[in-house]
């Protein structure tokens, strides 16, 4: 825990504590494993994270990926804001907390009436300055959607039967093994016989941005190759080096293979990358197939053995609104997660070969519109403002491919249909899987209480 707070810390604090903001009982510094929170929500299963200008680099982001990933994996949700927004714009920081407690468990216990109950008001807002839409519903779930109390928990594997979201390669190299491209161009004239292990490299930043990035992918280099790299060479003993620095015996056993990145999780075959992180403008999340010779690091997932319904289904409107529901939040981006996300989402429970197909047809217009515009960054494509009509038409044809596939009748008329359907299903899904855990929990209660008796 740390002695001294930031302004922003003592600031916000100031308005949390003592159940000032809806009667939320938050705690400061909150330890939960490894971490310590700045502030917590029991209730509502929520952490509040403020960021200096440290939380830029990228080393820190992708610290603060694994941490988010670890509380989503233990139902929290994690909102996170910069000291400057909670200085500059501490209303907007306090509507955001606001929108994301979780109301007090609904339906009431029993014995407690509801006449006395003030009615449950979900307020909709079309932009984040739009006035809202008000509306009482019998019930608003953790998502605050009127729908059941039922929570997402993270899954190892996939609900349906799709292919398995991983992450992608982790240097853990001390930025060695990684180049920008004038380092690359300088790196082949001194050592020309270095270019062909050196690889095209995405983050989701450089995928979103269209940014030049390499790495030195020497995973079958020989011997002799590397000891004719001096510079190359160089560039390994700092990863050693660096590696036996670190205060973790995993990372330090890891300098006995310092031509390797840390985790490697790449195959040799095309794959579909979804980035981890996109920015809450954007209509879609960009996606795309990645040729087999380019590495992704851990700041993406990757999908290997995808095809164009699965590239379809996921960058469709109604994949999107199960996103925006149910994905942690780095800042007010959306973060991507395989165990929370993707392996939660409910698939199409039984499409036809003919919707089926029509996805497809759908998505390879997505992708010819893109190639449209070569000089255009996906960055460019899919800013609202920038998108480009061919590509706005692409993507509203592949959603009602999509739709069609979960519902060929009438069309859906808004996101909350979409999530509510896409709940439906979630919960038809996992019934069975809760029913049997049930089960087993009840025969080892029963082991336990026999064993009990006969002591």
């Amino acid at each position: 825990m740390r002695k001294i707070s930031t302004t922003a810390e003592k600031f916000l604090w100031s308005l949390l504590r003592n159940r000032q903001l809806h009667k939320a009982k938050f705690r400061r510094q909150h330890p939960i494993g490894n971490y310590i929170l700045d502030f917590y929500c029991h209730e509502s299963h929520l952490a509040v994270e403020l960021d200096g200008s440290g939380h830029g680099e990228p080393e820190q982001q992708e610290l603060d990926m694994q941490r988010t990933e670890w509380l989503n994996n233990q139902s929290i949700r994690v909102i996170r804001f910069w000291n400057n927004e909670v200085l500059e714009n501490i209303q907007g920081v306090l509507q955001r907390i606001a929108e994301a407690l979780i109301p007090l468990p609904n339906p009431l216990p029993k014995g407690e009436g509801a006449k006395n109950i003030a009615p449950r008001l979900l307020y909709e807002y079309e932009t984040p300055t739009a006035e809202p839409h008000v509306s009482e519903v019998p019930n608003i779930s953790p998502y605050l959607i009127s729908a059941g109390n039922t929570l997402v928990q993270a899954r190892s594997t996939p609900l349906c039967n799709v292919p398995e979201l991983i992450y992608g390669s982790m240097a853990n190299d001390g930025g060695n093994l990684l180049l920008n491209s004038a380092e690359k161009v300088e790196l082949v004239a001194k050592e020309p016989r270095s270019e062909k292990f050196l690889r095209r490299l995405y983050g989701s930043q450089e995928f979103i941005n269209n940014e030049e990035r390499w790495c030195l992918w020497l995973k079958d280099v020989l011997p002799s190759d590397l000891r004719a790299m001096p510079e190359v060479m160089r560039r390994v003993e700092a990863v050693r080096k660096h590696r036996l620095k670190s205060i973790r015996k995993a990372t330090q056993d890891l300098a006995a293979f310092a031509t390797l990145f840390g985790e490697i999780r790449h195959v040799e075959a095309p794959y579909l990358l979804v980035p981890g992180v996109s920015s809450e403008r954007r209509v879609y999340i960009p996606i795309g197939f990645m040729p087999k010779d380019t590495i992704a690091t851990d700041l993406c997932r990757i999908l290997p053995n995808a095809t164009l319904y699965h590239f379809g289904v996921l960058s469709s409107l109604l994949h999107i609104t199960w996103v925006k529901h149910v994905c942690g939040r780095l800042k007010s981006d959306y973060r991507y997660s395989n165990t929370i996300v993707y392996n939660n989402f409910p698939w199409a429970e039984s499409p036809t070969d003919a919707q089926k197909q029509a996805v497809e047809r759908s998505a390879q217009a997505v992708l010819d519109a893109r190639s449209a515009f070569p000089q255009s960054s996906l960055a460019d494509l899919y800013d609202p403002l920038t998108m480009p009509p061919a590509l706005v038409k692409a993507h509203q044809d592949l959603d009602r491919a999509v739709e069609k596939c979960y519902r060929a009748g009438k069309a859906f008329a808004s996101d909350e249909e979409r999530i509510t359907l896409l709940f439906e299903l979630y919960e038809k899904y996992t019934a069975p899987l809760t029913a049997e855990a049930q089960s087993k929990k009840q025969q080892k209660n029963k082991a336990r209480t026999r064993q009990n008796e006969s002591i």
